[in-house]
Protein backbone atom coordinates (compact mmCIF):
# COMPACT_ATOMS: atom_id res chain seq x y z
CA UNK A 1 0.00 0.00 0.00
CA UNK A 2 1.22 3.64 -1.14
CA UNK A 3 0.44 6.68 1.11
CA UNK A 4 -2.11 8.07 -2.00
CA UNK A 5 -3.71 4.86 -1.95
CA UNK A 6 -3.82 4.75 1.79
CA UNK A 7 -5.25 8.80 2.01
CA UNK A 8 -7.77 7.35 -0.11
CA UNK A 9 -8.77 4.61 1.61
CA UNK A 10 -8.79 7.32 4.36
CA UNK A 11 -10.91 9.82 2.45
CA UNK A 12 -13.98 6.98 1.91
CA UNK A 13 -13.80 5.60 5.16
CA UNK A 14 -14.66 9.08 6.61
CA UNK A 15 -17.23 9.40 3.79
CA UNK A 16 -18.65 6.41 4.80
CA UNK A 17 -18.68 6.88 8.04
CA UNK A 18 -19.90 10.49 7.87
CA UNK A 19 -23.19 9.16 5.67
CA UNK A 20 -23.69 6.17 7.94
CA UNK A 21 -23.67 9.28 11.30
CA UNK A 22 -25.77 11.39 9.21
CA UNK A 23 -28.33 8.90 8.53
CA UNK A 24 -28.71 8.10 12.30
CA UNK A 25 -28.50 11.02 13.86
CA UNK A 26 -32.62 11.94 12.35
CA UNK A 27 -33.16 8.46 14.03
CA UNK A 28 -31.54 8.90 17.62
CA UNK A 29 -33.45 10.46 20.49
CA UNK A 30 -30.96 11.06 23.01
CA UNK A 31 -29.35 14.27 23.16
CA UNK A 32 -25.99 12.85 24.75
CA UNK A 33 -26.26 9.92 21.77
CA UNK A 34 -26.90 12.92 19.38
CA UNK A 35 -23.70 14.88 20.69
CA UNK A 36 -21.53 11.87 20.41
CA UNK A 37 -22.68 11.27 16.81
CA UNK A 38 -21.92 15.07 16.36
CA UNK A 39 -18.71 14.96 17.46
CA UNK A 40 -17.66 11.74 15.49
CA UNK A 41 -19.43 13.35 12.34
CA UNK A 42 -16.70 16.65 13.16
CA UNK A 43 -13.97 13.87 13.16
CA UNK A 44 -14.69 12.04 10.13
CA UNK A 45 -14.88 15.89 8.44
CA UNK A 46 -11.03 16.75 10.29
CA UNK A 47 -9.92 13.58 8.74
CA UNK A 48 -10.61 13.62 5.51
CA UNK A 49 -9.70 17.01 5.06
CA UNK A 50 -6.52 16.14 6.67
CA UNK A 51 -6.43 12.82 3.71
CA UNK A 52 -8.09 15.61 1.02
CA UNK A 53 -5.22 17.96 1.49
CA UNK A 54 -2.28 15.33 1.41
CA UNK A 55 -3.86 14.10 -2.41
CA UNK A 56 -3.93 17.60 -3.43
CA UNK A 57 -0.14 18.09 -2.42
CA UNK A 58 0.69 15.33 -4.24
CA UNK A 59 -2.04 16.39 -7.55
CA UNK A 60 -3.63 12.84 -6.98
CA UNK A 61 -7.14 12.50 -7.39
CA UNK A 62 -9.50 11.35 -4.80
CA UNK A 63 -11.30 8.05 -5.07
CA UNK A 64 -15.17 8.44 -4.27
CA UNK A 65 -17.52 5.81 -3.05
CA UNK A 66 -19.58 4.08 -5.90
CA UNK A 67 -23.27 4.55 -5.85
CA UNK A 68 -23.21 0.67 -5.63
CA UNK A 69 -21.68 1.13 -2.31
CA UNK A 70 -23.43 4.16 -0.93
CA UNK A 71 -26.73 2.19 -1.63
CA UNK A 72 -25.65 -0.59 0.01
CA UNK A 73 -24.83 0.99 3.31
CA UNK A 74 -28.13 3.09 3.01
CA UNK A 75 -30.33 -0.01 2.62
CA UNK A 76 -28.57 -1.63 5.46
CA UNK A 77 -29.63 1.04 8.10
CA UNK A 78 -32.82 1.42 6.67
CA UNK A 79 -33.12 -2.30 7.42
CA UNK A 80 -31.38 -2.32 10.71
CA UNK A 81 -33.44 0.57 12.08
CA UNK A 82 -36.75 -0.38 10.56
CA UNK A 83 -37.98 -1.71 13.64
CA UNK A 84 -35.46 -0.70 16.76
CA UNK A 85 -33.78 2.70 16.72
CA UNK A 86 -33.52 2.86 20.43
CA UNK A 87 -30.43 4.14 21.60
CA UNK A 88 -28.34 0.98 22.70
CA UNK A 89 -29.13 -0.13 19.02
CA UNK A 90 -28.28 3.01 17.10
CA UNK A 91 -24.66 2.56 19.64
CA UNK A 92 -24.45 -0.65 18.60
CA UNK A 93 -24.57 0.24 14.57
CA UNK A 94 -22.17 2.73 15.32
CA UNK A 95 -19.45 0.60 17.30
CA UNK A 96 -19.28 -2.17 15.10
CA UNK A 97 -18.49 0.23 12.04
CA UNK A 98 -16.04 1.89 13.98
CA UNK A 99 -14.71 -1.43 15.06
CA UNK A 100 -14.44 -2.84 10.87
CA UNK A 101 -12.70 0.80 10.58
CA UNK A 102 -10.04 -0.10 13.08
CA UNK A 103 -9.37 -3.14 12.10
CA UNK A 104 -8.78 -1.99 8.56
CA UNK A 105 -6.87 0.99 9.39
CA UNK A 106 -4.30 -1.59 11.57
CA UNK A 107 -3.87 -3.67 8.30
CA UNK A 108 -3.15 -0.30 6.38
CA UNK A 109 -0.54 0.99 9.75
CA UNK A 110 1.39 -2.34 9.93
CA UNK A 111 1.67 -1.71 6.02
CA UNK A 112 3.04 1.97 5.97
CA UNK A 113 4.76 0.92 8.52
CA UNK A 114 7.12 -1.76 6.15
CA UNK A 115 7.95 1.42 3.68
CA UNK A 116 10.19 4.09 3.58
CA UNK A 117 8.99 7.71 4.07
CA UNK A 118 6.01 6.94 4.97
CA UNK A 119 6.06 8.59 8.53
CA UNK A 120 3.07 11.42 7.71
CA UNK A 121 0.97 9.17 6.37
CA UNK A 122 1.44 6.70 9.46
CA UNK A 123 0.72 9.70 12.04
CA UNK A 124 -2.55 10.09 10.07
CA UNK A 125 -3.18 6.71 10.16
CA UNK A 126 -2.32 6.25 14.04
CA UNK A 127 -4.86 9.40 14.83
CA UNK A 128 -7.64 8.02 12.69
CA UNK A 129 -7.39 4.78 14.37
CA UNK A 130 -7.55 6.72 17.74
CA UNK A 131 -10.60 8.29 16.85
CA UNK A 132 -11.96 5.12 15.77
CA UNK A 133 -11.38 3.59 19.14
CA UNK A 134 -12.98 6.45 20.93
CA UNK A 135 -15.60 6.02 19.23
CA UNK A 136 -16.10 2.52 19.97
CA UNK A 137 -15.66 3.53 23.49
CA UNK A 138 -17.84 6.13 23.77
CA UNK A 139 -20.93 3.93 22.23
CA UNK A 140 -20.05 0.97 24.14
CA UNK A 141 -21.30 3.36 27.24
CA UNK A 142 -25.09 3.09 25.37
CA UNK A 143 -25.05 -0.60 25.64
Amino acid sequence: MNTLDFYRDLQNTCASGYDRITRLLSKAESEKLRTDMICQLEGYQRLSKVAESRLQEARANPQSISLLERFKASLYLTMHTMFDTASPHLAELIACASYKNTLSMTRSLHRLQEQEGTQPAVALCQQAIAFEEESVRRMLGYL
